[in-house]
């Protein structure tokens, strides 16, 4: 259950940021996120070398 209301709120997020500046890009580092990753994990926050540090 946890799981699921994590994953809800990060597509929250992700509706929220559409229309911004903001979306898509890294938390960390600022940089785009790829679009297939988006795709795949949608409520994704972080690019995929930030993700694994």
């Amino acid at each position: 259950m946890r799981k699921a209301e994590g994953d809800l709120h990060g597509l929250d997020r992700w509706l929220s940021l559409y229309d911004t500046q903001q979306f898509g890009k890294c938390i960390r580092c600022k940089n785009k996120i790829n679009i297939n990753r988006l795709l795949l994990m949608p409520a994704s926050t972080r690019c995929i070398h930030c993700a694994k540090l």
